[in-house]
């Protein structure tokens, strides 16, 4: 069964209780198969990984061969990884291919319009009256990019193709994905085990959630703060990871100054979330060095939307980059002088925010117009006087 968390081991060649006879009628046995616990340590548990399994290159693009950046937190979101083959694709190459299925889609339903219109009613027999055949189109089929294997949007198989490729190939990634398929109730029996298994082959995202679990104590984990941060740390210089144990140190243990250290190094590599949460720490601070630098951070995190595009479109952080947009707008607002009450950088950032439905800013940007339209008729009145 593709799944359940357990395999089969036959004891057809075991010797049995019948002088050493293979079991089975007449053998000593019942020839019914041992069920295996991948939990377990017992010594048969990677017998279903095959010696001759090939390795799955994730560093590159299956399609372009552009270089994956090692245990950068972008890789998550610039290439996805196909369940069928564990192959990664980079998004611009995904891009591509969905662009070309959208141009054979539309060049196919454009031949089947065509086909269906009679080319000439006038030389149609009068004692006709049925309605023209239409040539029917062979539906277009859907294909893996990097390996041509037909596309599936049944749950079950996609699960299905992970386990094999989390059993067969032993892939991290795949071992992981199906760990997330388990803890969204996709998939029966204890996801935390591939979690394990993808996070001691060095899988970075899955040493965080694994950390995430201990710190949380979701899904049966025991608690512990210790193991959490053991976890964080083995993912090395993994924004998600340096983000998460600067929450821990914050929210759990109350070190503040540690979980800047952390909070910062996270946003050093441009990760949204702490790039709002550093910002908004130093803001609060008071002073004044530090709030310019709160600006500029805000400001980085604001340019994502154009920037980096497919950040900004992941649900994950987009919220992030629009609060960052605001508060751009709202701290350079903060900091104008008489001269200029309404910097124009300040109302771009204020425009951004609410055309991306920050209702905050929209308010904000509607002070910002009322201001702009009562200085002007002001500076007229002085021109007339």
């Amino acid at each position: 069964n593709h799944f359940t968390l357990t395999y089969t081991t036959t004891m057809a060649n075991k010797k049995g209780k019948g002088g050493g006879k293979k079991k089975g009628k007449g053998g000593g046995g019942s020839g019914k198969k041992k069920q295996t616990s991948f939990g377990d340590n017992r010594s048969g548990r990677d017998a279903i990984a095959t010696a001759s399994a090939s390795i799955i290159d994730n560093s590159k693009c299956a399609m372009c061969d552009a270089a994956a950046q090692p245990s950068s937190w972008k890789n998550d979101v610039a290439f996805t990884t196909m369940s069928c083959c564990g192959l990664s694709v980079c998004k611009a190459c995904m891009d591509k291919a969905s662009a070309e299925k959208l141009k054979e889609i539309t060049s196919k339903a454009a031949e089947m319009k065509s086909a269906s219109t009679p080319t000439d009613p006038a030389r149609r027999n009068d004692d006709d009256s049925s309605p023209p055949s239409k040539k029917t189109q062979p539906p277009i089929k859907q294909t893996c990019v990097a390996c041509d294997m037909p596309v599936t949007n049944d749950k079950r198989e996609h699960v299905k193709r992970l386990l094999t490729l989390a059993m067969d190939k032993r892939h991290p990634i795949s071992q992981y994905l199906l760990a997330r398929e388990g803890l969204e109730g996709n998939l029966r029996g204890d996801p935390t085990k591939w979690l394990i298994k993808a996070a001691e082959a060095g899988y970075p995202p899955a040493m965080t959630e694994l950390a995430d679990l201990y710190r949380t104590g979701d899904c049966g984990v025991e608690q512990s703060y210790v193991s959490a941060k053991i976890w964080y740390e083995k993912a090395g210089d993994y924004a998600p990871a340096l983000f998460e144990i600067a929450c821990m140190f914050r929210d759990c243990v109350d070190d503040e100054d540690t979980s800047n250290v952390y909070m910062r190094k996270a946003a050093d590599q441009d990760y949204p979330l702490a790039m709002q949460d550093l910002a908004v720490y130093l803001c609060s601070r008071g002073d004044e060095d530090l709030l310019d630098e709160s600006i500029e951070i805000f400001r980085r995190a604001a340019e994502m939307q154009v920037g980096e595009r497919a950040i900004f479109q992941n649900p994950k952080f987009k919220d992030s980059i629009i609060s960052c947009q605001y508060m751009t707008a709202s701290l350079i607002m903060l900091c104008a002088g008489d001269d200029d009450p309404v910097p124009a950088e300040a109302l771009r950032w204020a425009k951004a925010a609410s055309m991306n439905g920050h209702e905050q800013a929209k308010q904000i940007l509607s002070d910002m117009e009322e201001t702009l339209a009562l200085s002007k008729m002001m500076s007229k009145n002085k021109i007339s006087k």
